[in-house]
């Protein structure tokens, strides 16, 4: 072979290694490149979920300045999750592929999960008699209150239905073909009912108590199970007490038992405060009127004693704390007759 020759081929042979060693180092960088742009990418968009996350919270807790409104919050499509832990009583929410938000005292009724555009937000005041707190309560737009088969309890179904704000979508029904044809239209619902519940379906059942002349007095509530007046809610996962309208309106927002309860206990760690605040105005004006207007001490035991009782009761004590928040509202009205300084 003559020396030509072995030049030639041993000159192909490194063109080829120079080829096979950029198209390797050619890969590497473009690689390279592309999961730069890609975590770039990833952080910006992280990035866009924490700043819209923000805007949501804000927008929230803007929201939960104004009692029983009813508005609605733009977003980009994302899904929502909300959470509330029952051992420390935290509750946090968080969109898709965002860092939780924690909530501090702001007590939040929502399904669990769901992805919109638009939410509706809606506060009601949290009263035993005097404002515990505002509660709010989200729902996607594509979602649907049900009120189905309300037969003996018409009165209570009308509560329900007037209640709801307009801008939430709702409805009566009387049967299960009746639900067929309407949740087709909507990727979330709610079925409301007292007896009779349809057993195909995820269902809320409300048994308002019959010391009570309204729905919105007190009750028990079940998930998925309809109670009686033997049940007892404290021994059984799907059952629980609800005390007025707020809290109704809480139970029928939430999923389960466990989300309603837990944001129901942040609420009465709130009650909490405020009756001892309450409690402690009434001893301070006790002492201060004893001097100026001594009539109205007298006036004041009644609701003073009323407020130690209430001291420390949860959801569980609801027929009490509805009784106690019964009496010191006639005491307050006493309380305006009389010129004496009002409770709250």
């Amino acid at each position: 072979m003559s020396k030509f020759k072995l030049t030639s081929r041993k000159a192909a042979i490194e063109i080829q290694f120079n080829w096979i060693f950029v198209l390797i180092a050619g890969s590497i960088i473009f690689i390279f490149i592309v999961s730069l742009i890609l975590n770039q990418k990833k952080d910006a968009d992280i990035q866009i979920s924490q700043d819209v996350l923000k805007k949501i919270a804000t927008n929230i807790r803007g929201k939960q300045q104004l009692t029983d409104t009813i508005s609605q919050l733009e977003t980009p499509s994302t899904s929502f999750t909300f959470s509330c832990d029952v051992r420390d009583l935290t509750a946090d929410f968080k969109i898709s592929g965002s860092q939780r938000e924690q909530l501090s005292s702001e007590i939040i009724f929502a399904p669990k999960e769901f992805t919109t555009q638009r939410i509706n937000v809606w506060t009601l005041d949290f009263s035993i008699p005097f404002i515990v707190t505002r509660f709010v309560y989200l729902s996607p737009q594509n979602m649907i209150f049900l009120i189905y088969n309300s037969t003996g309890y018409e009165n209570y179904a009308a509560e329900i239905y007037n209640a709801l704000p307009q801008n939430i979508t709702k409805r009566y029904v009387s049967s299960v073909s009746e639900i067929n044809s309407l949740i087709k239209s909507y990727n979330y619902y709610r079925i409301i009912c007292f007896n009779n519940c349809p057993n195909t379906y995820k269902y809320i059942s409300i048994l308002p108590s019959s010391n009570s002349e309204s729905v919105f007095g007190y009750g028990i509530i079940g998930y998925d199970v309809i109670p009686t007046n033997n049940d007892q809610p404290n021994n059984n996962n799907r059952l629980q007490y609800y005390l007025g309208k707020a809290s109704l309106f809480g139970a029928i927002f939430s999923d389960d038992k466990k989300y309603y309860t837990c944001q129901m206990e942040r609420a009465f760690k709130q009650f909490e405060l405020k009756r001892n605040l309450h409690y402690q105005r009434i001893l301070l004006l006790e002492s201060e009127l004893a001097s100026v207007n001594p009539n109205c001490v007298p006036v004041l035991a009644l609701p003073k004693s009323t407020l130690l009782n209430m001291k420390d009761k949860s959801l569980s004590d609801v027929q009490t704390i509805y009784q106690s928040a019964l009496s010191l509202k006639n005491d307050n009205t006493d309380l305006i007759f009389k010129g004496c300084p009002l409770i709250y």
